[in-house]
């Protein structure tokens, strides 16, 4: 009788955890993809509503990080988008959200944590789109050697990438050598003519 007893009460306890779970599942589920509507509208004062609903219920649901992340990116929040981005890379490493993570520092201005974060990313993957990101945030910070050498080498890899031009362009006009900025800036109008 005890046997049957204990039995009962172990079954009675699994079966209302299996249903808290479950309720707090489908809490966050609903929650997220009503977020993921409006975000998808661009109605992200509501998206953001929905989303931290759906990270109250679940705080470790990483497609709400992100896609609150982004939101806070896009509507000048950065400081709340570096938290998000960072919680979101404590449940999962990501090289495109190390590289959400390197922006958004970079527009707060703490151009030294985004530059560490896309070095790592350039050794890892050897991307131009990284270098080119990389080599912004060198011109922001003001140290544009290291630009240069990054756009020069873009530019002969990539000889017909207008923006690698315009970066570079910008790097030496910024570095005090306006007569080789002018020569670059006046290839491209020239190249945009003949386009035309």
């Amino acid at each position: 009788m005890k046997r049957i007893a204990l039995f009962i009460s172990v079954l009675v306890i699994l079966s209302l955890s299996v249903t808290f779970f479950y309720h707090k599942t489908q809490k966050s589920d609903i929650n997220y993809y009503s977020g993921r509507r409006y975000f998808e509208k661009g109605a992200y004062g509501k998206a953001v509503f929905f989303y931290e609903n759906a990270l109250a219920a679940d705080p470790g649901r990483i497609d709400a990080l992100v896609d609150l992340a982004y939101i806070c990116q896009w509507t000048g929040d950065t400081k709340r988008a570096i938290g998000l981005l960072q919680k979101a890379l404590a449940i999962r490493e990501d090289d495109s959200l190390k590289t959400a993570l390197a922006r958004s520092y970079a527009w707060e201005g703490e151009y030294k944590q985004a530059i560490n974060i896309y070095n790592e990313l350039d050794r890892a993957a050897d991307s131009p789109g990284i270098k080119k990101e990389l080599a912004q945030v060198y011109i922001w910070n003001r140290q544009f050697d290291k630009a240069r050498d990054i756009l020069t080498q873009l530019t002969e890899e990539y000889p017909a990438d207008r923006e690698v031009k315009l970066l570079l362009a910008k790097a030496l006009q910024y570095s005090g050598n306006p007569r080789e900025a002018a020569g670059i800036y006046e290839g491209l109008l020239k190249e945009r003519e003949e386009g035309e």
